[in-house]
């Protein structure tokens, strides 16, 4: 959408099968927001009528969108944005309580900062601790390893530090990405790079969509840390399963494979399985067991995406 918008803001959430979080969500936002002018769009994977009849009786004034099927993160979000009329786009997670006016504060720095295109904010666990939230450096094989190297591995789970997330009081310019759980783009810079991308079915998508921003366009992207957000499961892969570790896979896989071509992502696929090779190995030895079942499952699929892509190969 091009010319005069109706709204400053355009809020967008995918919904899965729970109305709770999203009403939880909407609550706390509208608590907190104040000093600009919004519209809240909701767009529901559930395929499932009652869902969609719970949100419209729970949800006043918010657009109810029945995505008649699971289109996934990015699609779903693509398909809310069909309908929103706001300058820019704040894509939201139904699992987020806004701890401020971080909408507002978000918009703002947009507003001050014409050279700056995407913005998200630092994001907290549910007791107001630090969380993943950007990752300042361009997101390839080199910074991946580095990230699950053994020296992040005991930063992480021995002294509690995080690399992604901003400890200072100061945005800071990210070459990578920042969080999909809470990301504000402008309006046109969406629509100009194509919005998320349609190969993706969850995770990676937004780290794909930054990758275009900084390539493709001159726009830069930050973390602005007086915007403060509680993402509820943040702390992203504790049990997680096998479904969404093949998920996070199959995503990575295609922001690698349209980011630096298919050569280099396959090679992704064999360095991950080296890491966490690494990581069991010390997570066994540290006797984490959430983390060693995690860890298992992501090697699982990393090795079964090689083998579907062998298999492609020779069919």
């Amino acid at each position: 959408m091009n010319g005069t918008y109706l709204y400053d803001v355009s809020i967008i959430y995918v919904n899965y099968k729970n109305t709770t979080l999203v009403v939880d969500s909407v609550n706390s936002l509208r608590e907190k927001s104040s000093g600009f002018n919004y519209e809240i769009i909701v767009v529901d994977n559930s395929n499932d009528i009652n869902v969609i009849n719970e949100l419209k009786s729970k949800l006043e004034d918010v657009i109810i969108i029945d995505a008649k099927g699971n289109l996934g993160f990015g699609k779903g979000n693509n398909l809310g944005v069909t309908k929103a009329r706001g300058k820019y786009l704040f894509f939201l997670n139904t699992d987020t309580l806004l701890v401020n006016n971080a909408i507002h504060e978000l918009k703002t720095y947009l507003d001050n900062n014409y050279e700056c295109g995407v913005v998200g904010p630092n994001l907290y666990t549910n007791d107001l601790k630090p969380n993943s939230s950007f990752y300042k450096y361009e997101w390839n094989i080199k910074t991946r390893k580095k990230t699950n190297s053994f020296f992040f591995f005991i930063k992480k789970h021995i002294f509690k530090k995080s690399v992604f997330f901003n400890y200072t009081d100061k945005p800071v310019q990210s070459k990578g990405d920042t969080h999909g759980a809470a990301l504000m783009i402008r309006h046109e810079l969406f629509d100009e790079i194509g919005g998320f991308d349609k190969d993706i079915f969850m995770y990676a998508e937004e780290t794909l969509l930054c990758f275009n921003v900084i390539h493709r366009t001159n726009y830069k992207i930050y973390n602005v840390p007086s915007a403060k957000i509680i993402h509820l499961e943040g702390a992203s892969f504790v049990g997680q399963s096998e479904f969404q570790c093949k998920s996070f896979v199959d995503g990575n896989y295609v922001y690698f494979k349209k980011a630096f071509g298919e050569e280099y992502a396959l090679k992704y696929l064999k360095e991950m399985i080296k890491v966490y090779k690494m990581k069991l190995f010390f997570a066994k030895i540290l006797r984490k067991k959430e983390v060693v079942d995690r860890y298992i499952n992501m090697l699982n699929a990393y090795k079964n995406k090689i083998v579907y892509i062998q298999k492609k190969e020779i069919e």
